[in-house]
């Protein structure tokens, strides 16, 4: 028979549950509404390790005998979800075709595959949305041997937030088993050989991205750093993206060029993201400074995307420079009320062709003039000409305000003239200086070189 958790034990783990998923002031209220079926996990009395315990009635032994889906947890900490069954006072579990029987001490608890389920399904259901509490779920879930569960709650909050500390912070400390390749340490003439898990990590899911990462750091060193760098001119998307996030994580104020070309000059979206983020997280308030100077690039998509990395960055220092941007944007080309140029076009052909002849006597001869006319065929259009230059200004005034709006949490409204007046009262309080260091002082003396004679 297999040892399991006395009932005290049982509601005290339901009340934590329900402190996760509810918070303190509603888990005095929720603790029978977390409380574990019965059925999942078969109870004891506490009692010395060794001896064993008849079942309550033939039903119980009945229902350990079944082969069934079971979550067996064992004394070393790890849970066995597979198949299996209770013979000669121990588990077995199928492996293939095979049965294989565990020691009779190694299982601690089991649990019916589909009673836990259930309870998952009834507590995700009660952790609605709140992204500390789908975090709290999936502790929930890898404690209970849900391991793939767990990884798609993780999944889906750090989807939402790349930056989740809670969903960061369970996978520092308590992550879901998870095999990744391995990374080759380096000898005495080699550098690390991460190339496998590098491949794996490009097209793997967050969790995974992040495990991958932490397997990277315990192999940090400059050889990794140029190694990162490298990928970021990888052709693939996805390994371009990969480094970005390793390099945020385990370098930040690093690569600081290769980033700022990535945020400005990569063809996806999801890299210039990631390389702006990694300048965030450099904290050097500087960094928008060639960002700025890219803003008066003639290129329309280089200053969108400046535009943009200065919105993810987050750096104050920001504010000033795009107001600047966005007052000296035409006017005309923003405001909603503008049309473009319209004029009407002829499209057809002209036949010439003689009309009539004016007869005329001259010195006893008839002479015949022929009266020239033209026939035109065709169709006259009405067309609008649309400037590529006004439709560009247009997009770029609304990414300028939406970066603003990130930066600043203000919502004075969606025109210039709104967030220009909006800068006229807070002028002062955004300033672009008040975020940079000072400039360092430069010494006045003046050196006199007297000429040898």
């Amino acid at each position: 028979m297999q040892p399991t958790s006395s009932p005290a034990a049982r509601r005290a783990a339901a009340a934590a549950l329900a402190t996760l998923l509810l918070g303190a002031g509603a888990a005095a209220q929720a603790p029978a509404a977390f409380q574990m079926p019965a059925v999942a996990c078969a109870a004891a009395p506490q009692q010395p390790a060794g001896l064993l315990q008849e079942p309550a009635d033939q039903a119980a032994e009945d229902t350990r005998t079944r082969e069934r889906k079971r979550l067996l947890h064992l004394a070393r900490g790890k849970v066995l979800r597979a198949k299996s069954r209770w013979r000669d006072d121990r588990w077995e579990y199928r492996d293939g075709r095979t049965w294989r029987a565990l020691p009779p001490d190694a299982v601690v608890r089991a649990g019916d595959e589909r009673d836990v389920l259930a309870e998952a399904t009834r507590l995700g259901r009660a952790a609605g949305d709140e992204p500390a509490a789908r975090v709290a779920l999936a502790q929930w879930m890898i404690g209970e041997g849900l391991y793939a569960e767990a990884l798609e709650e993780l999944d889906r909050v750090l989807r939402a937030d790349p930056d989740a500390e809670d969903a960061l912070r369970l996978l520092r400390t308590d992550p879901p088993p998870l095999a990744l390749p391995a990374v080759h340490a380096p000898g005495a003439e080699t550098a690390v050989d991460a190339e496998d898990l590098l491949r794996f990590a490009a097209g793997a899911p967050p969790c995974a991205r992040e495990l991958a990462v932490q397997s990277l750091g315990e192999h940090a060193g400059m050889d990794l750093l140029v190694r990162l760098e490298e990928e970021l001119g990888s052709h693939s998307v996805r390994r371009r993206d990969f480094a970005a996030l390793a390099l945020r994580r385990l370098y930040p104020g690093e690569a600081l060029r290769c980033l700022l070309d990535r945020a400005v000059l990569d063809g996806s979206d999801d890299v210039r993201a990631g390389a702006s983020l990694a300048l965030r997280d450099a904290e050097d308030a500087e960094l928008v400074v060639p960002l700025v100077r890219a803003m008066s690039s003639s290129h329309p998509k280089v200053r969108s995307h400046s535009i943009q990395a200065l919105g993810n960055m987050g750096y104050a220092a920001a504010v000033e420079p795009l107001i600047t941007h966005l007052a000296s944007l035409p006017t005309s080309a923003q405001s909603s009320s503008w049309r473009p140029p319209a004029a009407n076009i002829f499209v057809g052909r002209q036949t010439a062709y003689v009309q009539d002849y004016d007869v005329e006597v001259a010195q006893g001869a008839t002479i015949a003039d022929p009266q020239i006319n033209t026939l035109s065929e065709g169709s006259v259009l009405d067309v609008r000409v649309y400037s590529v230059r006004a439709e560009s200004i247009a997009v770029e005034s609304r990414q300028v305000r939406g970066a603003l709006a990130q930066l600043t949490g203000a919502d004075p409204g969606s025109s210039t003239k709104a967030w220009l007046e909006w800068w006229e009262t807070h002028r002062e309080e955004w300033a672009m200086d008040r975020f940079l260091p000072p400039e360092p002082e430069v010494d006045a003396t003046t050196t006199r070189v007297d000429s040898g004679s």
